[in-house]
């Protein structure tokens, strides 16, 4: 078997780090709280709260085309009220997601998303 290591991998110039296109990573992604607090994130640059229930996540570096897919998770602590996301608005600098419990658009306290695709 074979075994790699290394503490940096650099581009073909070794001018700095590989540029992720064509693998299978995740191109962003993001963690934060209900007051719109990024806990961790990458290729995310902000997030917008837009209104209750309804924020933007803004790309770093923008996404090849808006055919890529988000992956989202939500919890409301230990709330027994079911929630649930979607996400619209996709464009290659970002998307929005709404947040909801019930019916009803609502805030949450643990948001976080996964986005995989191709980097422009």
């Amino acid at each position: 078997m074979s075994e790699i290591r290394a503490t940096t991998i650099s581009n073909a110039a070794g001018t700095g780090p590989i540029a992720l296109t064509k693998q299978s990573a995740a191109k962003a992604f993001e963690k934060h709280q209900i007051d719109g607090t990024i806990d961790g994130s990458f290729n995310v640059s902000s997030i917008t709260d837009n209104e209750t229930g309804d924020y933007t996540i803004n790309f770093s570096n923008s996404m090849n085309n808006n055919t890529y897919t988000a992956c989202l998770h939500g919890s409301a602590g230990s709330s027994t009220t079911v929630r649930w996301m979607i996400y619209r608005g996709q464009s290659t600098t970002g998307f929005g997601v709404k947040t909801y419990a019930g019916s009803s658009q609502a805030d949450m306290s643990n948001n976080m998303t996964a986005v995989h695709g191709d980097l422009a």
